[in-house]
């Protein structure tokens, strides 16, 4: 009974173990854990650019389903106060 008991609660923690967890806030995959059709060039268009300003890749999750979005952001460098 004890290792019945055992084989379960190592089985729970091992699946456990396994599971995506969630985050509180956006993280940096390190490259190679991003699969590898998501490293190379893509032919996605650009989207919602900001005028004068960088744009970003972002990622987001579609129930199974990886899709690449292209998002323009405000140039962020600090502006230096001219007096």
């Amino acid at each position: 009974m004890k290792r019945v008991m055992f084989l379960v609660l190592a089985l729970l923690a091992v699946t456990a173990a396994c599971g995506i967890s969630s985050d509180n806030a956006p993280r940096q995959i390190a490259d190679d854990k991003v699969p590898f059709g998501l490293l190379g060039p893509t032919n996605a268009a650009q989207a919602n650019t900001v005028p004068g300003g960088p744009t970003v890749r972002l990622f987001f999750l579609d129930g199974t389903r990886v899709h690449e979005v292209f998002r323009g952001v405000p140039d962020l460098e600090p502006q230096t106060e001219q007096t």
